[in-house]
């Protein structure tokens, strides 16, 4: 069940999406586009091992949508995320349930906060960065500009028998173009959708209320807001070291295909006859499918 809450808080907060802020061009609410990226996670412990896959982002204006070919982490094949800019709105559509659930980033920080109060986390050695790099690769020949952003803490909950000390250090290389993320606001907006930002304060914002608004993260936070545009290749590294073991996962996205589609609108929208529910539901039915004989 802690996997479930886990996938509801990184669907809240952007952990499936690239956070860029959000442009847009005179043209962008009737332009419909199909991006595709190459994306692939590597970890050095548990069952994932090594996974390869396909993501691809529908947008028309304001609205985006996001399949993964392997799948949507945690979550049944099939599973894909409808985002709206302009609602700020975040759904995620189960068709193997005929299910479909609003991401609420309240209720989700709401949870996160009940688990601040009870944990009573102390945070240290807390540090951000962003680095401008210069000109990045070109990609299907848009141009891009280099960046690399990084955040690092130390975490102390409990006391005495019961004290567990966890150092979390995060370092993303991306890519980013501002010509696409200027042709339509949902490539700019995936990002300030679920909790980044056009503005370091947002994203301060944003983040920072994963941690119980800590002042220390908070200032961290601001200094790697994200840049303007889309990513055309993002490589990330998150390193956890808990008791003397550590856990690295890599996970890259590179932009393999880009153009001008003409798709039904009914993509960007929940299919007629699913039922909302919610993420404890939705999982209590997963482990019915699941469990044996």
């Amino acid at each position: 069940m802690r996997r479930w809450m886990i996938v509801t808080a990184a669907l809240a907060h952007g952990a499936m999406v690239m956070p860029c802020a959000a442009q847009a061009a005179p043209d962008a609410a009737a332009a419909q586009y199909t991006a595709m990226l190459a994306t692939s996670m590597r970890t050095s412990k548990g069952p994932a091992g090594a996974t390869d896959g396909v993501m691809t982002i529908r947008v028309q204006g304001d609205r985006a949508r996001v399949d993964y070919a392997f799948g949507t982490p945690g979550l049944p094949s099939g599973t894909y995320v409808l985002f709206d800019v302009g609602r700020m709105g975040t759904t995620l559509v189960v068709p193997a349930q005929k299910a479909f659930i609003v991401i609420d980033s309240s209720l989700a920080g709401g949870m996160l906060q009940q688990a601040n109060e009870m944990l009573k986390p102390r945070y240290s050695a807390v540090t951000g960065h962003r680095d401008s790099l210069g000109a990045g690769e070109t990609i299907l020949g848009f141009a891009s500009h280099k960046f690399r952003m990084g955040m690092g803490m130390t975490m102390d909950v409990g006391a005495d028998d019961f004290a567990v000390s966890i150092r979390s250090e995060s370092e993303v290389e991306m890519h980013v173009s501002e010509t696409i993320g200027a042709l339509a606001p949902g490539f700019g907006g995936l990002g300030r959708v679920s909790g980044g930002g056009s503005t370091a304060d947002n994203f301060a914002n944003g983040l920072g209320g994963l941690f119980g608004g800590d002042s220390v993260v908070r200032r961290a936070a601001a200094s790697m807001a994200p840049p303007r545009g889309f990513p055309v290749v993002q490589i990330s590294t998150q390193r956890t070291i808990m008791r003397g073991d550590t856990t690295t996962t890599t996970t890259s996205m590179r932009l393999t295909s880009f153009e001008r589609t003409s798709v039904s609108p009914d993509v960007f929208s929940v299919p007629v006859g699913f039922t909302q529910t919610d993420m404890m539901s939705l999982a209590r039915k997963e482990l019915e499918v699941r469990r044996p004989e």
